[in-house]
């Protein structure tokens, strides 16, 4: 959990002190795992440090079972995109190669920093998805139509959640005001897939609209999200923030409230900064 303040943290950090030592005495057979944080000092518990994992072991992982003869290039993109330290684009990169999707006329790797080396590794992961060109999805039956409408809303989804910093987003938090932009972006979105693919291959309906409790059920299929009640939660922090900056724009142009206005509606543009 987050602490806003030190009081809060002192208390969080007693709390776990003494949920690991009430484990201990009750024999609970407890596995914590955590990055450094103080709070695990002078623990009642043994603590095991993992080294992080060397650009050998992940280049070695990315092509275990499928070595296509291309190490430099799975080496520069572990080099340059640093996934080892962060374990979903490890993963990515691992779906990518296995599905011949990290060749370079798939991936650009040349004149690229980490950053945008680690979009490029996402944008070309969520094209192969809606492609239906991923092993682990490719039988999920949905057509490319209805994937990528469900990556749209998906992102309307993970735009709301940043702005209120939290993973598991409510269907209710895009019916609050100051959300019709975004909605206005994600239904456009839509629209255009609508227009530029006519009908739906698999049926020959023509494409539905904004269904978010359809889309957070094809979300949980294709491996983007886990389903709630009546929302999602998002499986990596980072998916979802490259998701919303797919649809953040149009809502930080949103038009900003009347200075008269005696009910103002909320600024996404603030709580999204």
């Amino acid at each position: 959990a987050f602490a806003d303040n030190e009081e809060l943290a002192r208390e969080r950090d007693h709390r776990v002190r003494v949920a690991v030592s009430q484990a201990r005495k009750r024999g609970y057979p407890l596995v914590i795992t955590s990055r450094a944080h103080e709070a695990l000092s002078a623990l009642d518990a043994n603590l095991l440090r993992l080294e992080p994992l060397s650009q050998e072991a992940a280049i070695e992982y990315i092509e275990e079972g499928h070595p296509l003869g291309d190490e430099p290039r799975v080496a520069r993109v572990v080099e340059t995109a640093n996934v080892v330290e962060a374990p979903l684009y490890l993963q990515i990169a691992r779906e990518l190669h296995e599905n011949g999707q990290l060749r370079a006329e798939t991936l650009d790797t040349r004149s690229t920093d980490r950053v945008l080396l680690r979009m490029n590794l996402m944008q070309s992961w969520i094209e192969a998805l809606t492609e239906g060109k991923l092993d682990r999805t490719a039988r999920v039956p949905l057509n490319y139509v209805e994937r990528r409408r469900t990556v749209i809303q998906l992102a309307a989804l993970a735009c709301c959640g940043l702005a209120h910093d939290s993973q598991e987003v409510s269907f209710k938090d895009l019916e609050k005001r100051g959300y019709e932009a975004l909605m206005r972006e994600a239904r456009k979105q839509v629209e255009q897939l609508t227009d530029t693919t006519g009908r739906e291959a698999a049926t020959g309906r023509k494409p539905r609209g904004l269904s978010m409790s359809v889309a957070a059920s094809n979300g949980a299929r294709l491996g983007l999200v886990e389903p709630r009640t009546h929302g999602v939660r998002f499986r990596h922090s980072i998916m979802q923030a490259y998701l919303g900056s797919t649809v953040i724009g149009a809502a930080l142009k949103a038009e900003a409230p009347d200075p008269h206005d005696p009910d103002p509606k909320p600024s996404f543009s603030a709580e999204a900064l």
